[in-house]
């Protein structure tokens, strides 16, 4: 039982991380797009303001990859989840109000097909 409270933990997180890393990517691109926005807006020439242009650029690019290594993490912890014994049980977030509290389920944790079968 403390196996899967902890791997329910370990998900959580995770769900957290990938979550803030998606709400940077998106806050790094609109910043991206308000720049040469507001330097027409403003009618400043084309040089003005470029290297914070290059330095948002930089900084999506840099997000990225931090998203594609985050995403190898998921890999590796789907990975250990199996090799722990926990092959058949899906993390993962949910929106439902009874969270946790259905029948057939464990702090959030569902079992999602029977060893016999596997």
């Amino acid at each position: 039982m403390q196996i899967r409270k902890s791997a329910n933990t370990v998900a959580e997180h995770l769900f957290a991380a990938e979550a803030a890393l998606d709400e940077a990517i998106r806050c790094a691109a609109a910043l991206a797009g308000a720049l040469p926005t507001a330097r027409l807006e403003a009618k400043l020439s084309a040089v003005f303001g470029q290297d914070a242009f290059a330095g948002a650029s930089r900084t999506m690019c840099v997000l990225t990859d931090a998203r594609a290594e985050l995403l190898r993490t998921h890999g590796a912890l789907d990975e250990a989840k199996n090799r722990i014994g926990l092959r058949h049980i899906a993390f993962g977030d949910t929106k439902d109000d009874n969270y946790g509290s259905t029948p057939g389920t464990i702090g959030g944790l569902s079992v999602v097909g029977d060893r016999k079968q596997a």
